[in-house]
């Protein structure tokens, strides 16, 4: 802003400089030189200007300063152009500077836009893949029901138990619930609690496990108010396997509790509702 007022005081002065030679003097303007303070004053009244070009300006008010003291002193007119021309490239100098400087932060400004899209993109997309993941890890915790040629069968992985342990881990609360809340409202079916292990121990180690985890299902309805003369259980070990050992993602299907319902007059739709 200081650069402002001083260059509309400048100007002003140049023009009565150029009204008080012409007092003096009575000499025809000089159209050239008139039309170069205009177009300086014009500059000088855009912001964008001063703020990105003052130097050029000062320059062109230089020159205009020459240009008006040589027609003042009715130098010739090459002299005068010369300094008008002077006056011209300055001021046009400025302008494109400040175009330039105004189409730069356009684009940094379009760059931070799009950056700020590019980063809400993707923490949508991280909280898609968040948000799938919780479904994914809430369906792997609930019971899976399936119908088999046995009967209806509900699968507790071993997200239930801690590794190589047999007690069932605070998170199994809820599946506990859900299956002896469907047992209580079928009250004629028996389930049949049995225990899988992988192939990653002895045989006998994960025989006894697979005991112990089916027994653990088994205590945990009975806590739940199921009679204890509807529940059996057994233990299966290593023996039937539902996938690869060799992969950790089959070892971790192959560690699972099944409970199996083996009438069939219940459908597995059924069973999803609890």
């Amino acid at each position: 802003m200081k650069h402002l007022n001083q260059w509309v005081k400048n100007t002003v002065v140049l023009v009565a400089i150029g009204s008080v030679a012409a007092c003096a003097s009575a000499p025809s303007q000089n159209e050239s030189l008139e039309d170069a303070r205009i177009a300086y004053l014009q500059a000088a009244q855009d912001s964008n200007v001063v703020k990105h070009a003052p130097q050029e300006l000062d320059h062109a008010h230089e020159a205009l300063q020459q240009a008006g003291l040589a027609w003042k002193k009715k130098e010739g007119a090459d002299n005068i152009d010369h300094y008008v021309y002077l006056a011209g490239q300055h001021i046009q100098t400025a302008k494109l500077i400040a175009e330039s400087e105004k189409a730069e932060i356009e684009i940094q400004g379009l760059n931070l836009e799009r950056e700020e899209q590019d980063k809400k993109s993707r923490d949508a997309e991280l909280v898609q893949v968040l948000r799938e993941a919780d479904e994914s890890k809430r369906k792997k915790m609930m019971p899976q029901a399936s119908q088999t040629d046995r009967g209806m069968m509900w699968t507790l992985s071993d997200v239930f138990f801690d590794v190589d342990e047999a007690t069932l881990a605070p998170s199994a609360a809820r599946n506990i619930a859900q299956i002896a809340s469907f047992m209580r409202k079928n009250p004629t079916r028996n389930a049949v609690i049995e225990g899988h292990a992988d192939a990653s121990g002895e045989d006998a180690h994960n025989m006894a496990l697979s005991c112990k985890r089916a027994e653990a299902v088994r205590d945990a309805l009975i806590d739940a108010n199921i009679d204890a003369s509807r529940l059996t259980f057994t233990a299966f070990g290593e023996k039937k396997p539902v996938a690869d050992n060799a992969s950790m993602v089959g070892k971790q299907a192959n560690r699972r509790v099944e409970i199996l319902f083996p009438e069939d007059n219940v459908q597995v739709s059924e069973a999803e509702d609890f």
